[in-house]
């Protein structure tokens, strides 16, 4: 998927906004040249699960976890390797680790930011799996209403539609991916 068809894809209106990253911005991180140009596409400002993008709570600029959390005196060592550019529903930040090929992970802040899971190998196929999810949201919501998610009424057919999706974007997603996994065993918990 190229950023183009991720937007294309992702729909994004009044209520899916979409957020742009600065090409200066872009420029002196230490990133690949291909996570750069997915990145100057764009991405959404909120996805599902409780995850939001974006530099505007990061002072508009695109920094380490060590230079946006500079005097913190419990970072972990690896802290400049970890590019932020989102958070999760509980404040977590999350990066792409240039130390291992722009693999896209969730740090725990409460915890000096040491690895709290791996999400993706890369920020395209993390925009693959938002798509795939948004999807599944979209189609429960048809079925239910706009409370469909909310309300837990979707069913293990929703979650093994969504499994299977996953598993075509990477046949190894929930052996590389525990973010992943765990939300699938969140949803199958509620239904």
């Amino acid at each position: 998927m190229t950023a183009a068809e991720f937007k294309k894809e992702w729909k994004p209106d009044d209520f899916f906004g979409w957020t742009e990253f600065s090409p200066e911005q872009l420029k002196r991180t230490t990133l690949s040249v291909s996570t750069k140009d997915f990145l100057k596409g764009g991405f959404p400002e909120n996805a599902a699960p409780f995850l939001s993008f974006g530099l505007g709570d990061f002072g508009g600029k695109f920094r380490t976890v060590s230079e946006y959390y500079n005097g913190y005196h419990s970072l972990g060592t690896d802290a400049g390797k970890y590019w932020v550019f989102g958070v999760d529903g509980a404040g977590n930040p999350i990066c792409m680790d240039a130390g291992t090929n722009d693999r896209i992970v969730l740090l725990d802040h409460e915890d000096k930011f040491q690895l709290d899971s791996i999400i993706n190998k890369n920020v395209a196929e993390l925009a693959r799996c938002l798509v795939a999810y948004k999807k599944i949201n979209e189609q429960i919501r048809a079925e239910f209403g706009q409370r469909g998610i909310a309300d837990a009424k979707y069913s293990p057919k929703h979650i093994a539609e969504l499994q299977k999706a996953f598993q075509e974007i990477n046949p190894d997603i929930f052996t590389e991916s525990d973010f992943w996994r765990d939300s699938i065993d969140d949803l199958l918990q509620n239904c």
